[in-house]
């Protein structure tokens, strides 16, 4: 058994100690930090599953434990946006949809793998927090293709564990 505790899973723990962090400085109205935040996250994301593959340290846990961060960070940032009106409840409230989607298309496959197309997801999702803080008027532009896009993604996921669990 691979060890739990290795510097991959260090980076995921920090990320997954940021998402209160993000909401702190939203509470503060802290726009630079809050978004500081989400450029780390963005970075720290990238880097553990890298360091993973260049150290040999990949596990199991370690994949679970990143898409749980990402999920975790991503629902903490959506909720808080979505209090205090940078983002729509209908927003929020299809994003999560979608991702509990993804969710139970992992359970089903019993496979935690992440796909380039789910990694552009969270990239795009990232992109959305970005905008709705400082670019609202992009923010109007892009949103409903992002979230169309997680639809996509998600409907795609479970079509693929169903269709494979049969096989």
């Amino acid at each position: 058994m691979k060890k739990l505790i290795n510097i991959p899973n260090i980076i995921t723990f920090i990320r997954f100690l940021l998402s209160p962090v993000f909401i702190y400085f939203l509470i503060k109205q802290n726009t630079k930090l809050a978004l500081s935040i989400v450029a780390i996250n963005i970075i720290a994301d990238g880097l553990d599953g890298f360091v993973a593959r260049i150290l040999k340290q990949e596990t199991k846990f370690g994949r679970i434990f990143d898409l749980l961060t990402d999920a975790f960070f991503f629902l903490i940032c959506l909720i808080g946006l979505t209090y205090y009106k940078y983002i729509e409840l209908s927003i929020t409230l299809i994003i999560i949809l979608s991702g509990l989607i993804k969710s139970v298309s992992f359970i089903i496959r019993k496979n935690i793998v992440s796909s380039r197309w789910s990694k552009l997801s969270g990239l795009l999702l990232s992109i959305l927090i970005i905008c709705s803080l400082i670019l609202p008027i992009l923010y109007q532009i892009i949103k409903w293709p992002i979230v169309l896009y997680n639809i996509l993604i998600s409907l795609i996921r479970i079509y693929q564990a169903i269709i494979i669990r049969k096989l």
